[in-house]
C-alpha cells in the first residue's frame, strides 16, 4: 500500500473507511484528500458515495458531513440499542445511587466519558449528538452530581 495512487477507487473508500475510524473528530476532505494523495475533488466525490452506500444499505453506521469534515456516526434508529449497550459497562466509581437519579441518555453520555474514557468527540458518535451538545450536557449533568452527592 505504499503507492495509494494507483489503487482502484474501491480501495480508496476502503481506505477512506479505515482512516474515518481512527479519527474522533470531523475530517475535512482535502486532509483525507492528502493522506490518500488524491484530489479534493476526487476525495469528495467517493466520501459521496460512501455515505449513499451507507444509507442505502441501511447500515447501523453514517457518514456525514459536518462542522467542516466528514465523520462516522452510529444510525440514529439504534440510538436504543447504543444506549442500553454504554449502559451496561461499569458504573461503580461513581455513586451507583446518585448515577442512578439521571435520565438513560444523561447516564450514557457519563459512563463513555468518566468510566470509558471516550473523548467528546467519540461520545457524541455513539450517543448521534454534536460534540458540543455533548459538551454543554456534560457540564449541566456534572453539576447536578455534585450537588446531589453534596446531601
Amino acid at each position: 500500500m505504499n503507492d495509494l495512487e494507483q489503487l482502484a477507487p474501491q480501495d480508496n473508500k476502503a481506505a477512506l473507511e479505515a482512516l474515518l475510524l481512527v479519527s474522533s473528530d470531523p475530517v475535512s476532505a482535502s486532509s483525507l484528500a492528502q493522506a490518500l494523495s488524491l484530489t479534493p475533488g476526487e476525495t469528495a466525490s467517493l466520501l459521496a458515495e460512501l455515505s449513499a452506500e451507507y444509507a442505502d444499505a441501511n447500515r447501523g453506521f453514517q457518514l456525514r458531513e459536518v462542522a467542516g469534515g466528514w465523520r462516522l456516526f452510529t444510525h440514529p434508529a439504534f440510538h436504543d440499542v447504543v444506549e442500553s449497550f454504554v449502559l451496561s459497562w461499569d458504573t461503580q466509581k461513581l455513586s451507583q445511587a446518585a448515577l442512578e437519579t439521571l435520565p438513560e441518555r444523561d447516564r450514557a453520555l457519563i459512563s463513555l466519558r468518566y468510566y470509558a474514557g471516550k473523548t467528546q468527540s467519540q461520545t457524541a458518535a455513539a450517543l448521534n449528538m454534536t460534540q458540543v451538545q455533548v459538551s454543554r450536557r456534560e457540564n449541566v449533568i456534572l453539576q447536578q452530581l455534585r450537588l446531589k452527592l453534596a446531601e
